[in-house]
């Protein structure tokens, strides 16, 4: 049995202290309360029975409740209004009037929720901006006339805070009322959660796969699946072969085991076996059929079916989550390697779920696009959108003119990363894209964003920052679209075409003739915002990021057009930690899109149909990526499994946040095994993981070193203690010993070392406990001492 949460245990200091009283927590001060309890080891346990004083399943009600508030900020109300506070959606806010708008007192302002109907309040979440309160209490009310105070929190902290309440006894009404503001400012809040019981816990291990599956049974009961020394993988059908040959270079490393990939035979119960056929789709739908996979474990053996070889491929990803992490490792580690007996039935809700990076800023090597692209698959990722060309630099090779990467491969952002891809490179990465069943499409940005396109031949500048309107320009953009076009299979190609001071008229020109230029070459142009408002063709796709010139019209989704979704507020991975964090990448409806920049509702404003969305993409911008590779993963995980889950996962899995974070706890281990960088969000409970090893000493029975490796995000190494077990009737302690979290640098796994002599020859089983905040582990080692 798990150990009971930290909030768990919260809740039961304060009733026995005082007796129903409300508890706070904050989650900037106790981070380890944003997830459910960890398992004391990498296996996990089943969660804890619900409490029958609560509904189960617990919500957060608000969702269907009605928000008013004392007051709205006057200068922009659409943006600041109430019904922000409990929209589902992180990116926007309520804020009350402040003293920047001539309200000289807003400290008493209040916003609150009517339930839709009367029932218990187990907590509150409130997420503060940064104008927050330093006072205020939480009232309640059954008819919104008279109100009491359930809790008076006279020291807020900020940020997340949750609030226990514990009240059984119905009520209809919950307010935030402020006694005193903190800042300069009124009160600005993002979202403010009631919730009718505890946050519900995750299920392993189903809780343990990322993006969730469409449906999965455990049979906890029933034999699990053992991979072993004499397993096999076996695809038949030779349009398998390259997926089960991707999954035994994933499994062999961590293993040490052969994996033989054969071609038939009859499957035994180590076995790993792929199948394929139109039959094995999930279901019959479009994506189903296209991606969706099956996927059966059990003392039988390990079967993983589609319809296509996509479908295996993500089948693949789940397999390596439902392993233990340290299958991650790139040096042979000790098994049992056990799967849980499960079935699932998957596939993803949008065709495109995709990774833009930016490598025009500063420089990627072709390695770190493909680590880059490895991390995308993992996460049942199928487009990774290039951005090659910007101001800071040119990146792709065109051999009509030359001089764009003569000059602008040796540009960057300053104090960055300078080069270009030969075409022989981008075949490379095409390939091994294509080969894990990545799209790439490349981005050319025009007319504007071109400082270093026009730094290199000048004859192409016009009037301002942009590309001149004369046919010099657009032959320019036919040679450059035709030697693209052969690089890259995709049928698209993106134009960028966004934050253009170009006069209308000709940027209306413009985008028209690039378009067809682009048809000519057999492509499909993509534009960000608001590049399809001027009347390009249908099929153009629309990449929606937000309304910043403040001209979004209708004429934006009208005609209708493929519309891809790269909401800023949610999706750009370059902003800042920890305003920008995986709850808030997570916390938004794509079918209920506010836009970032106005707080203007997409579809109910400005008429785009949800039909239209073909996918989300999420983009890392590379202004201040200047260490490559180290820092573009800092800024991309764990957000990017997040945003990649909202575009796989039904829409009725993805509404709560908390589920999420959880099933991103166990991953944190996993991406250390990997040599992954990542931010070790302090909203997730990351779990531990630890592996021991098989030791043979000398003659003489001594062991000097490493007995266990232990992976835990966030932690430093003093924080960290363990002890062993030998396994001989003795114990000691051991020493923690590895590389601390550094400037945008995750820790790395860390070393358990100790000494100790054996009396006897013999085969001894050794335990190591680790104990650290918020985490415990345990790991299983071997000696054998030689007679």
């Amino acid at each position: 049995m798990s150990a009971p949460s930290e909030e768990q245990a919260v809740r039961r200091r304060t009733v026995l202290a005082a007796a129903g009283s409300a508890a706070l927590v904050a989650a900037s001060a106790t981070p380890a309360l944003s997830a459910p309890a960890p398992s004391a080891s990498a296996s996990g346990a089943a969660p804890a029975a619900a409490d029958p004083a609560w509904p189960d399943p617990a919500r957060d009600v608000a969702r269907d409740g009605t928000a008013t508030a004392s007051s709205v900020y006057d200068l922009d109300p659409e943006r600041f209004a109430a019904e922000h506070v409990n929209d589902g959606d992180l990116s926007t806010r309520w804020g009350s009037n402040s003293p920047e708008n001539g309200h000289p007192d807003p400290s008493r302002e209040w916003v609150q929720i009517e339930l839709a109907e009367p029932g218990p309040v187990h907590h509150v979440v409130i997420h503060w901006e940064t104008a927050r309160a330093a006072h205020y209490q939480i009232h309640v009310s059954d008819d919104g006339e008279t109100w009491r105070t359930a809790l008076d929190v006279p020291d807020a902290p900020g940020g997340r805070e949750v609030l226990e309440l514990g009240l059984t006894t119905p009520v209809r009404y919950v307010r935030m009322q402020g006694v005193a503001v903190a800042t300069g400012w009124g009160y600005s809040i993002f979202a403010m959660e009631v919730w009718n019981g505890p946050r519900p816990g995750v299920g392993l291990p189903a809780g343990r796969v990322i993006p969730a599956p469409v449906a999965q049974t455990s049979r906890p009961d029933a034999r699990p699946f053992v991979l072993g020394r004499h397993s096999r993988i076996v695809a038949a059908d030779r349009r398998a072969r390259g997926v089960a040959r991707l999954l035994a270079g994933h499994l062999r490393p961590a293993t040490g085991y052969p994996l033989p990939v054969v071609g038939g035979g009859r499957a035994g119960d180590g076995d790993i076996t792929l199948l394929l056929g139109r039959s094995h789709a999930p279901s019959r739908a479009r994506l189903a059929v296209a991606e969706g996979y099956t996927l059966a474990a059990g003392g039988n053996g390990l079967r993983i079916a589609a319809a296509h070889p996509h479908g295996l491929l993500n089948g693949v990803q789940t397999l390596r989550q439902l392993l233990p992490p340290w299958i991650e490792s790139d040096e042979v580690r000790p098994g049992p390697w056990t799967v849980e007996a499960t079935e699932i039935s998957d596939h993803p809700r949008f065709a495109h779920r995709g990774l833009m990076i930016d490598p025009a800023r500063n420089f990627l090597e072709v390695p770190e696009v493909r680590q880059l692209i490895d991390g995308l698959v993992q996460s049942k990722g199928n487009v990774l959108h290039w951005h090659l060309t910007d101001d800071q630099g040119w990146r792709v090779q065109i051999d009509s003119w030359p001089r764009l990467t003569e000059v602008g491969g040796g540009m960057s952002m300053p104090g960055g990363r300078t080069g270009f891809y030969t075409k022989d490179q981008i075949r490379d990465v095409v390939r091994y894209a294509a080969d894990r069943h990545v799209q790439i499409i490349p981005e050319i940005e025009m007319p504007s964003h071109t400082t270093a396109a026009r730094t290199a031949y000048p004859q192409l500048s016009g009037a301002g920052g942009y590309l001149a309107d004369l046919e010099t320009t657009y032959a320019f953009v036919d040679d450059v679209l035709r030697e693209v076009a052969a690089l890259f299979p995709s049928p698209y190609v993106h134009l960028g075409a966004d934050e253009s001071d170009m006069p209308h008229d000709q940027y209306v020109r413009f985008l028209r003739r690039v378009e067809g230029i682009a048809r000519g070459h057999g492509k499909t142009m993509i534009g960000w915002s608001p590049s399809c408002g001027v009347g390009l063709d249908t099929e153009t796709v629309h990449h929606y990021w937000q309304d910043q010139s403040r001209e979004m019209s209708r004429e934006w989704f009208h005609p209708r057009r493929p519309v891809l979704l790269s909401p800023t507020q949610q999706t750009y991975l370059d902003y800042p930690y920890p305003t920008y964090d995986t709850r808030r990448s997570y916390s938004w409806n794509p079918f209920d899109l506010t836009d970032g920049w106005t707080g203007a509702k997409v579809q109910r404003d400005y008429g785009l149909d949800n039909d239209d969305i073909i996918g989300i993409e999420a983009p890392i911008w590379g202004e201040r990526m200047l260490q490559g590779l180290p820092d573009v993963q800092y800024q991309v995980f764990p957000r990017l499994p997040a945003i990649l889950e909202k575009a796989w996962s039904p829409a009725e899995a993805t509404e709560d946040a908390e589920g999420v974070v959880a099933r991103t706890a166990v991953q944190g281990a996993r991406w250390q095994f990997a040599g992954r960088n990542f931010w070790a969000d302090p909203g997730v409970r990351w779990e531990a993981a630890a592996v021991g090893t098989d030791l043979r000493t000398g003659r003489d029975g001594a062991v000097d070193g490493a007995v266990a490796s232990l992976a835990l995000p966030g932690a430093a190494p003093a924080e960290v203690t363990a002890t062993v077990d030998w396994g001989d009737g003795t114990t000691g302690p051991a020493t923690v010993t590895g590389d601390a979290a550094g400037d945008r640098r995750i820790n790395g796994v860390y070393r358990i070392e100790a000494a100790h002599r054996y009396r006897r020859p013999g085969t001894y089983r050794g335990t190591v406990r680790v104990t650290a905040p918020n985490a415990e582990a345990t790991a299983a080692f071997t000696v054998t001492v030689p007679r």
